[in-house]
């Protein structure tokens, strides 16, 4: 991706410049936006909505980014906003995703045996997300993304020791998921 500044800068500036901005950052990061709102429950009609909420909300709140963090941190900022926005309109009480009984998920480690060591990582990972969404989250975004532990702590909200620490407890719980993997190495 081009510099955080370029798509800040072209999408004031408006015309071609914002158009392509937007595309490039929708075309980015909306197949991660939609992801994460699954991961939370929200039902499919409803991801499509949040994620084109989101980037109206980016384009309206582009001059209100200083720069005092990466693009990303503050893009993915506005996508949670968003979405709990929609968690607080009362007409989506009922059209969130129930919670899988443990029942069901125990059955899932039978009938959805891993083929490879990756297999086996993502099987876990999102067997985690579906008991603990907001740690699988953060672990996600530390290993996966790359997000540094101050990036991190601007994101959830948290001074820095105890983002660290909480990313350390979110990663002591995901290895009781990776367990099952160990076999693979």
């Amino acid at each position: 991706m081009e510099k955080d500044q370029d798509f800040v800068e072209a999408i004031k500036q408006g015309g071609k410049h914002r158009q392509r901005a937007i595309t490039l950052l929708f075309k980015h990061y909306s197949p991660q936006f939609s992801r994460y709102f699954r991961r939370n429950r929200i039902t499919e009609p409803n991801v499509e909505d949040i994620v084109q909420n989101t980037f109206v909300n980016i384009v309206r709140g582009i001059s209100g980014y200083r720069g005092d963090c990466p693009l990303k941190n503050w893009l993915w900022t506005v996508a949670r906003n968003t979405m709990l926005t929609f968690f607080q309109n009362p007409s989506h009480k009922f059209q969130i995703q129930e919670e899988t009984d443990i029942d069901d998920i125990e059955v899932s480690h039978l009938t959805n045996t891993p083929g490879t060591l990756e297999d086996c990582v993502t099987q876990a990972l999102d067997d985690f997300s579906k008991d603990h969404h907001d740690r699988a989250e953060v672990v996600r975004l530390a290993t996966i993304e790359g997000w540094s532990s101050d990036e991190l702590a601007k994101f959830i909200g948290r001074t820095l020791g105890a983002t660290r620490e909480y990313i350390s407890q979110c990663k002591k719980r995901f290895n009781v998921y990776l367990q099952p993997c160990k076999d693979y190495l």
